[in-house]
């Protein structure tokens, strides 16, 4: 057993360093939806957008059990991430459904619903990436096997819808599904799937500043050569299954526990996610209080602050924190997903 981890129930394993990485995500998160307007912004969000979310799909797919999902049903499926994961969303998702104001018909509320705007797409997209690597399991799929499968349709999507190779706006009705899809970000189902190759294959830490070396390269290749404002590239994901990689290997190298905040930041991933963009103003502060964008962006990163205080708070309170924040389990190291660690936020 690697030196920085811990035995759980059965044959999970917890990582010490899981929480730190997701807590470093979700604060990139945060950053990323908050512009400064200042010079940097645009290297800034090129860089955070580069590979934040792929990693977090990415760090979602190694936390995942697979040995807990081979073995059951879709309705016990259901179940087990309905009230970690699902449920939490849809309380999201209703309250910014209000707060949108969006016009009120069954049609506006099914897309809303299957095709989430904003952040939200992240809770829907990983449970059907679950329930995708569930369905190969069940025929005894090997790992290697899915990978390449997702791979294929990840790449797929890209070519055909994202790449531009392919003129479909002529073709009315496939172009708005597939732009609706598009939300669910199926150009990301590798990454998740790599996190779960690599969750069960033995990798030597011996390798890790080679990796190291491997992701810097390719960033500072891409950042000259290959800087064109848009995120979506082949070399981005050359880059992110070097940084997935690389992020196992970190975490089972090293300990982050003395960062106290930041490891509480990624236990409550999932919460602060979903309710991050509640206080993300910055439009409105700017407007009302007649303040530079720089200035409404400060003020906005105060609330954010007092957001993930509040939810420290709201933590507390055991009905709370079950049913809204997704914290199912009394010992998060018991129940590794974005929360402790299974759906992206934590780990069964």
């Amino acid at each position: 057993m690697d030196k920085n981890t811990s035995e759980t129930n059965g044959d999970s394993v917890y990582y010490e360093g899981i929480d730190f990485l997701k807590g470093i995500l979700i604060i990139l998160v945060i950053i990323g939806h908050n512009k400064t307007g200042s010079l940097i912004d645009g290297f800034l969000v090129f860089t955070i957008y580069s590979f934040h979310m792929p990693l977090l799909v990415g760090i979602s797919g190694f936390l995942l059990n697979q040995q807990s999902i081979e073995n059951t049903n879709f309705s016990n499926l259901f179940k087990k991430y309905f009230y970690r994961l699902l449920l939490p969303w849809l309380i999201a998702w209703i309250v910014y459904y209000i707060i949108w104001g969006k016009e009120i018909s069954i049609e506006t509320m099914v897309i809303l619903f299957f095709f989430p705007l904003y952040h939200l797409w992240f809770v829907p997209a990983i449970f059907i990436f679950i329930i995708f690597t569930w369905f190969l399991k069940k025929f005894k799929t090997q790992n290697q096997i899915i990978l390449i499968i997702s791979i294929t349709i990840s790449l797929s999507w890209y070519f055909i819808y994202l790449s531009g190779h392919f003129d479909l706006s002529s073709y009315k009705l496939l172009y708005t599904y597939l732009k609706r899809v598009n939300r669910l970000r199926p150009y990301y189902l590798c990454f998740y799937v790599f996190g779960l190759y690599l969750r069960n294959v033995y990798i030597d830490l011996k390798y890790f500043k080679y990796v190291c070396a491997l992701v810097i390269s390719i960033f500072v290749i891409r950042r000259i050569f290959f800087y064109k404002g848009t995120t979506i590239t082949l070399d981005g994901y050359i880059l992110n299954f070097a940084l997935i990689l690389f992020s196992v290997l970190l975490v089972r190298k090293i300990k982050f526990e003395k960062y106290k905040i930041i490891n509480w930041i990624g236990k409550n991933s999932l919460p602060i996610y979903l309710w991050h963009m509640a206080f993300l103003i910055r439009t409105h502060i700017e407007r009302g209080l007649g303040v530079s964008l720089f200035v409404a962006s400060m003020i906005n990163y105060c609330l954010m602050i007092g957001v993930i205080f509040l939810i420290f708070l709201l933590s507390k309170v055991d009905f709370i924190n079950k049913y809204v924040f997704g914290n199912t389990s009394e010992d998060t190291k018991s129940d590794l997903s974005l929360n402790s660690h299974e759906n992206g936020f934590q780990e069964s």
